[in-house]
């Protein structure tokens, strides 16, 4: 392999067009080595975003749940209020606690 990777060799078998295709391998695999590099850190960046993303849903999930639970007491205390207030005024189509 180090005899295929001397630029001496193409020079001399293939002359500049073997230089210039030396050189174009060469830029190849230095692409692909710094291409490799630099996806390994976006991964390691993108595993630790993922990370607190999951974090960030987890607390968006409680805020969730807590608004959840005050709208559901408030509406079950508005049909409460609002079923006594038809008992009240002789509605007696008016619906059980147990129905609301």
């Amino acid at each position: 392999m180090s005899t295929v990777a001397n630029p001496g060799l193409w020079a001399d078998n293939g002359g500049l067009v073997g230089l210039v295709i030396f050189a174009l391998f060469f830029v190849l695999w230095a692409y692909a080595k710094v291409l490799n590099t630099i996806l390994n850190n976006h991964r390691s960046d993108l595993s630790k975003f993922m990370e607190l993303h999951a974090k960030e849903r987890e607390e968006w999930g409680k805020i969730v749940d807590a608004r959840q639970k005050e709208t559901n007491m408030a509406i079950k205390a508005m049909a409460t209020a609002l079923n006594k207030m038809a008992i009240r005024h002789g509605n007696t189509d008016a619906l059980d606690d147990e129905e609301i």
